[in-house]
């Protein structure tokens, strides 16, 4: 992984250290990251942007076996961070964006 490395969706989503990912496991990520950005949208009162960045924690080979997720999401002058650590990465963003909705919606 090269570290400050960036993937942007939109002008407002950020992804950071995804760039090691498979193309096919790249789509599964846009997509889920796609349905949240829009139920988040709805909620804030004002979406400026969401920044997600992705640690490889454990690796054996190629293969990474648990991944620590950060997640930033701007909304006004608030700053709502959420993080997690998984050995799922499809598991891990959907918890840590679920994180920021509940958050978002109290």
């Amino acid at each position: 992984m090269v570290e400050g490395e960036s993937i942007h969706l939109g002008g407002n989503i950020e992804l950071s250290g995804f760039s090691e990912l498979k193309s096919g496991e790249m789509t599964v990520v846009k997509k889920i990251v796609g349905n949240y950005v829009r139920k988040l949208e709805g909620a804030c009162t004002q979406f400026n942007g969401l920044k997600l960045n992705l640690k490889p924690l454990h690796k054996t080979g190629d293969t990474i076996k648990k991944f620590e997720l950060y997640a930033k999401l701007m909304d006004g002058g608030n700053v709502l961070p959420a993080s997690i650590v998984e050995h799922n990465l499809f598991v891990g963003l959907d918890s840590v964006l679920k994180k920021l909705e509940h958050e978002i919606k109290n």
